[in-house]
């Protein structure tokens, strides 16, 4: 666990769940406060908030004076603090933000209480404090409406067991899965009511797409992963998240984001075609919020996108990786 947490902190381990955090920038968590978490005129507030503090603190300092304004300035410096050390580690998780979110909260109605009695007349106020309840009630409504639908993959399970045989194939149906996509397995598991048992034929693969191997290691992952694929009748994707970490990679990934970039652009180079796919957005009053730049975690749990692509042709996968590598990588086979 103790490694675990370094990893988190350092990045000096390349763990799949922390994958997605390579090359992004510090500010992501401000940029995820004002789009996801806060909206914009409560984001805008409590930046002013932060910046008005900070000129009455040090201004007091430099006059070696108090500002009666103590408790706030714990305030302050703890969600200093806390938010520095968060944009500075590794991983950049929004859960992480929880122990300050109150904070944020007293800050900025702190700071629209003394801007009440300095700046603003009673009517600015009032209408600057139903801006901020309006939008960030708006966020509240619209994040809970995805509660009164179905789940995605539990949309996706059904469609799964209503369109899919179970003797497409000679062996059975073949359907390959991402990997460590457990929860996903079990709603696919009750909702056919079967388990991988002897009386069903619908046989469920995983290809470990993401690694922690490299070198020679990595290109034995990934025969692995190419002999799925072709032997596959089905393809699930189940959220985003690895389409998009790796897509912008291709450096670091050039197999994972070829392939994901193939999938979801030009499916019919590797076989398949799209036949089915599920999203799920907040929306309240007939506007919906797009939240597929969020952090991945913010549509992982409760509202994934989920794709299905169908076989429609055999191809030579193992050419398509060769040729394609080749031509990024190096001029070496890859197989």
């Amino acid at each position: 666990m103790a490694t675990q947490k370094q990893v988190l902190v350092t990045g000096n381990y390349n763990l799949y769940f922390t994958r997605n955090s390579i090359g992004v920038s510090p500010l992501v968590y401000l940029e995820n406060m004002m789009f996801y978490l806060m909206g914009i005129p409560y984001f805008f507030c409590f930046i002013s908030a932060m910046l008005f503090y900070a000129f009455i603190i040090f201004k007091n300092r430099a006059k070696n004076t108090t500002s009666g304004h103590e408790i706030i300035k714990l305030v302050f410096f703890w969600i200093l603090i806390y938010f520095l050390i968060l944009s500075f580690s590794y991983a950049k998780f929004d859960r992480y933000l929880i122990l300050i979110m109150p904070f944020i909260a007293i800050i900025t109605a702190a700071f629209i209480t003394n801007i009440t009695g300095l700046y603003l007349r009673n009517t600015s106020s009032f209408i600057l404090q139903v801006m901020i309840v309006l939008t960030t009630s708006f966020y509240t409504f619209a994040f809970s409406s995805i509660y009164s639908h179905r789940h995605t993959w539990d949309d996706a399970a059904k469609w799964m067991g209503k369109n899919i045989p179970e003797h497409s194939a000679k062996n059975g149906t073949k359907i390959l899965l991402e990997y460590f996509e457990v929860d996903y397995q079990n709603r696919i598991y009750n909702s056919f009511h079967s388990t991988l048992a002897e009386n069903t034929n619908k046989k469920y693969l995983e290809a470990p797409l993401w690694t922690d191997n490299i070198g020679a290691k990595h290109l034995e992952t990934l025969y692995e992963t190419c002999s799925k694929i072709k032997e596959s009748n089905y393809i699930i994707i189940s959220d985003r998240r690895w389409v998009n970490t790796y897509s912008r990679l291709p450096h670091q990934y050039p197999a994972e984001c070829l392939f994901y970039r193939t999938l979801f652009t030009e499916p019919e180079k590797l076989g398949f075609k799209l036949v089915y796919e599920q999203k799920l957005y907040p929306s309240f009053l007939g506007i919906t919020l797009n939240d597929d730049n969020a952090e991945y975690m913010f549509q992982y749990v409760d509202h994934p996108h989920v794709y299905i692509f169908k076989r429609i042709e055999n191809t030579d996968i193992f050419k398509f990786f060769n040729d394609k590598l080749n031509l990024v990588v190096s001029s070496n086979p890859v197989f």
